[in-house]
């Protein structure tokens, strides 16, 4: 510690607070100034020249300022005047007034109410299916041929689509099979009924040229999807705008719409009534023809062969049928032929026959169970039941079995 820091503790150790500010009322002889050392780096202690001049007056009580006490309520200042009445600028503030915060940290953010706001719109899933479906039944009865008036694809497609988005394709999907189910079940059966007082054949035919119809506005895109013929002026209606449902819905869930609308019309139609029977015993009596000499229609036996490929019903309708009345044939041919022909004419013609018999499968792409339970027939038939005809001749035997 330096000597004068010593010397004024000292001075002043003995005194108390109220004597310090008695003294300061005083003249000083000495004051002490701090004077800028010529280095900048420190601060040396100059004492004045004159040190009455650097003392501080007293102030008399009379003029120091008096605090009034005011316990009225503070006075509203209007902020956005001035003394002359005109508006101040953004940053003119009063002396002495103090800008209240505009939100309180202690009190959180304050909520604001905003009236005559009209409440969110809650969308109607179950009011848009029934405007949909209302668009789409008229589209319906427009491809059923039942209506005629126009329509947007686009649209179709778009309304479905949003069906199928908002968790609906379910409900969608069964009131379409009801609609085709209407249709099948109704005008198309109808009209195929009226065929039954008809020939078999005839009936076949009416039941094709249904199958096909239905083909061609609902199911296949492209007319050889099915084989079932060749169709012009397709509409491809399925598949215009009830692709999404299918893609979307029922593809991962490993069906398909054709599917679908492929079994509708076989349980409809192939119902096990008298037009299943009649539609049936048509495709035999084609080939019934063609073995008694007569013209085979061979487009239309080939399109019943494939429809009953397509609605799967060749194994359970088609094939026992054929096999029945190929049984009997065989049978009678050969017992007449047998007792009628020599020899050598029997075989000759039993093998004619054979080859027949194979051509005709092989040209309408019949089963292998088909031919192989035809094959059988014929050797049962030929050959087995008339060994004593045979008996002496083992080659004809050979040469008639190796089909």
């Amino acid at each position: 510690m330096s000597p004068p820091s010593r010397e004024r503790k000292r001075k002043y150790s003995n005194q108390t607070i109220s004597d310090l500010f008695t003294a300061q009322q005083k003249p000083v002889p000495v004051t002490e100034h701090l004077v800028d050392s010529p280095t900048g780096k420190r601060f040396r202690l100059e004492k004045a020249s004159n040190a009455a001049a650097l003392a501080p007056s007293p102030i008399a009580v009379k003029n120091m300022y008096e605090f009034k006490k005011n316990n009225n309520k503070a006075e509203v200042v209007d902020l956005t005047k001035t003394d002359s009445g005109s508006r101040t600028s953004n940053n003119a503030r009063p002396t002495g007034v103090v800008r209240r915060p505009i939100m309180n940290p202690h009190g959180g953010a304050k909520r604001l109410v905003v009236k005559n706001m009209k409440p969110p719109v809650r969308f109607d899933k179950a009011k848009y299916l029934e405007e949909v479906w209302v668009k789409l039944d008229n589209i319906l009865d427009i491809v059923f041929q039942t209506a005629t008036t126009s329509f947007s694809l686009e649209e179709a497609y778009r309304s479905i689509e949003n069906v199928v988005r908002q968790n609906n394709a379910e409900e969608l999907l069964q009131r379409l099979e009801k609609k085709c189910s209407a249709y099948i079940g109704g005008p198309m059966k109808d009209g195929l009924k009226e065929k039954l007082n008809q020939e078999s054949v005839e009936v076949l035919k009416a039941v094709l040229s249904a199958w096909a119809l239905w083909v061609k506005q609902l199911v296949c895109p492209h007319p050889n999807l099915f084989e079932v013929m060749s169709l012009t002026d397709q509409k491809e209606i399925i598949n215009l705008f009830w692709t999404y449902l299918d893609r979307a819905y029922l593809v991962p869930k490993q069906r398909n719409l054709k599917d679908i609308l492929v079994w509708l019309f076989r349980d409809i139609i192939f119902d096990g009534s008298e037009l299943e029977n009649a539609t049936v015993l048509g495709a035999c009596n084609l080939i019934t023809a063609d073995r008694q000499g007569g013209c085979l229609d061979q487009k239309t036996l080939g399109d019943a062969v494939k429809m009953f490929h397509a609605i799967q019903r060749y194994t359970t309708l088609f094939e026992p049928k054929f096999l029945a009345i190929s049984q009997d044939f065989v049978n009678n041919w050969a017992n007449k032929n047998a007792a009628d022909l020599s020899l050598p004419q029997y075989v000759r013609e039993s093998l004619q026959l054979i080859k027949t018999e194979l051509s005709r499968v092989e040209a309408f792409s019949l089963d292998l169970t088909t031919r192989n339970e035809l094959l059988s027939q014929l050797d049962y038939h030929l050959v087995y039941r008339h060994q004593d005809k045979l008996g002496n001749l083992p080659f004809c035997q050979a040469a008639m079995t190796r089909f």
